[in-house]
C-alpha cells in the first residue's frame, strides 16, 4: 500500500461507537486519517457512555465540528441516514441533506430495509434527484431485509437492475464483502 492510499483512508461512524462529532474528528487528525463517514445522530451502539449528540438540531455544534474539521485538516467523504424504510418517502431526508452539505459532505450513503425492490429503487431514484438538486453523489449500499431472508439470486438481481435506478449522474452502487457473499460471489466466512 501506497501512502497515496493511505491519506484515502477515512474512519467510519459505526467503528466509533457514538463518540461525539469533534471528538471523532480529532480522533481522525491524530491517527492520520483525512476523512470521516458520519450521520447526524448518536449511533445506538454506545458501550462507553457517551452523551447523545444531533448535528441535525444544534447549530452550535455543527460550527464547533466545521470549525474542527478546518483546523485539523478533516473532512466528511460520506453522510449517512438516508434510509430507505417500509411505508415512510425519503423525501423526509431533504432538510438532513442540506444540513449534510453545510457540513461538506458531498457524497452520500443509503441503504433499503423495504422488502418491496419496485419501492426501493424508487425511493433510491428521488434520492438521487434529491442529492443531485444539492450536487451530491447517492451511493448505494446492499443491505438485507431484517427478518427475512433473501436467496443470493436476489441480491444479484439488485445489484444487476441498479443502472436502472435511475438515469442520474449522482447514484453509483458501491460494493462490499458482504453484497458479493450474498451475490454468491464469495464463499461464506466460518
Amino acid at each position: 500500500m501506497n501512502i497515496s492510499s493511505i491519506e484515502q483512508l477515512g474512519i467510519e461512524h459505526l467503528s466509533v461507537f457514538g463518540l461525539p462529532p469533534v471528538s471523532f474528528v480529532n480522533l481522525a487528525a491524530d491517527l492520520g486519517c483525512r476523512y470521516i463517514a458520519t450521520g447526524l445522530t448518536a449511533f445506538p451502539y454506545n458501550p462507553h457512555g457517551y452523551g447523545p449528540f444531533s448535528l441535525r438540531d444544534d447549530a452550535p455544534l455543527r460550527r464547533e465540528m466545521t470549525g474542527a474539521m478546518r483546523d485539523r485538516g478533516v473532512s466528511i467523504s460520506l453522510g449517512e441516514g438516508c434510509t430507505v424504510l417500509p411505508g415512510t418517502d425519503i423525501s423526509r431526508c431533504a432538510a438532513d441533506l442540506d444540513i449534510m452539505r453545510g457540513l461538506g459532505i458531498t457524497r452520500i450513503s443509503t441503504v433499503s430495509l423495504d422488502s418491496d425492490l419496485n419501492r426501493t429503487f424508487d425511493q433510491f431514484a428521488a434520492l438521487a434527484e434529491m442529492a443531485g438538486a444539492r450536487d451530491m453523489e447517492v451511493v448505494v449500499e446492499p443491505c438485507p431485509v431484517t427478518g427475512r431472508s433473501r436467496s443470493s439470486r436476489g441480491w444479484c438481481r439488485v445489484k444487476a437492475n441498479c443502472h436502472c435506478v435511475t438515469s442520474s449522474p449522482y447514484c453509483r452502487w458501491i460494493v462490499c464483502s458482504d453484497s458479493r457473499c450474498r451475490c454468491g460471489q464469495q464463499r461464506k466466512l466460518e
